[in-house]
């Protein structure tokens, strides 16, 4: 949980995601992985031993959080802000957040008002953000300026059932693939391993474009965690938390091929991973990915959280070691059929 505490702490709105990027190399560097990086920012990591000639998988995790940047400095000490990434502004009024100076060594507290305007009609252009300074001298003197980051406060809890914290889409993607990485950095498999953080997943699906397209992979496992509607009352397929891993059917992007459907269901039920049906309302890297080049074959994997895009989403714990136990079968089963089949799924 401390090394999970501390993805979630690092700020990373999309397109600044670099200082959670050095913090995944430092990671996998220690690890005896190489890496390499695109213009868009994402990193690469894959092993020093490479066959040229055995298939590729890559595990894509996007590392960019929902958030907010400043757009204009008021005279009166009060700032603008823009979202970046999906954010129902009804659940944003007074909402605490934090603005990080332009070198993201100082944070301040801030709280977020919509003055004057209609709960059913709000308007972020129209919003203020007051830090609690009397001047624009006092913003710049702080070292904020326009297009400095915005996040959600640095919240974390764990009880024996959940997890809650900011950040959990997708940085606990990001940490499962951490640990992933960790189990199989020394690990002889039959195919080449590569692991993706992509940035700008939040603004439309961006960095994944562009870090796979000339890694030409067989096969792409996306991670991700969507959002539950169990409190909505939607209920199943629509996520329920404490009910397991997804099994994803199809989401705004995509319409998953029935044959990794069955796949997957199949490794479920044998492995007695807890799944869960699951169609989802918005989208992942896989809708992208699956369109480079002559198409490419994406597995989802992934669990629920509700409340995600906003400063506290909830989590269960169960759900995220299903998740877990399921990727590295996942991972075992793949090698397995390569052995035996020479086939990446069957």
């Amino acid at each position: 949980m401390e090394k999970l505490k501390e993805i979630l702490a690092i700020p990373g709105v999309s397109g600044y995601e670099n200082r959670i990027v050095e913090f995944f190399k430092k990671e996998f560097l220690s690890l005896g992985y190489s890496y390499k990086r695109d213009n868009l920012g994402s990193i690469i990591f894959f092993k020093n031993k490479n066959d040229s000639k055995a298939k590729k998988v890559i595990i894509d995790t996007h590392i960019d959080e929902v958030g907010f940047l400043i757009t204009n400095l008021n005279e009166d000490g009060t700032v603008l802000i823009e979202s970046i990434g999906g954010i129902n502004l009804k659940l944003m009024q007074t909402q605490v957040l934090e603005v990080w100076s332009s070198n993201f060594k100082k944070k301040y507290l801030a709280i977020l008002t919509f003055p004057n305007q209609d709960d059913k009609d709000l308007d972020l252009q129209k919003a203020i953000l007051d830090l609690g300074f009397k001047s624009k001298e006092d913003l710049i003197k702080h070292d904020i300026n326009v297009g400095s980051s915005v996040t959600f406060p640095n919240l974390f809890q764990e009880n024996e059932i959940s997890i809650l914290s900011k950040g959990i889409d997708n940085r606990l993607g990001a940490y499962i693939s951490l640990n992933l990485a960790r189990d199989l950095a020394k690990k002889s498999l039959k195919f080449n391993l590569e692991f993706v953080f992509s940035t700008q997943e939040e603004v439309g699906l961006r960095g994944s474009r562009t870090a796979i397209y000339n890694q030409n992979p067989d096969l792409v496992i996306v991670i991700d965690i969507s959002p539950a509607y169990d409190l909505d009352k939607k209920g199943s397929p629509y996520g329920i938390l404490g009910e397991g891993t997804m099994l994803r059917h199809k989401d705004a992007y995509t319409i998953y091929k029935k044959k990794i459907i069955i796949f997957l269901r199949n490794l479920f039920k044998k492995e007695n991973i807890k799944y869960q049906d699951y169609f989802s309302l918005g989208g992942t890297n896989a809708g992208i990915i699956q369109l480079l080049k002559e198409g490419i074959l994406v597995f989802p994997i992934g669990l629920c959280a509700r409340n995600i895009h906003t400063g506290l989403a909830i989590v269960n714990k169960n759900d995220l070691m299903e998740t877990e136990r399921g990727l590295r079968i996942l991972i075992n089963k793949i090698n397995d059929n390569l052995i035996k089949k020479g086939t990446l799924i069957n």
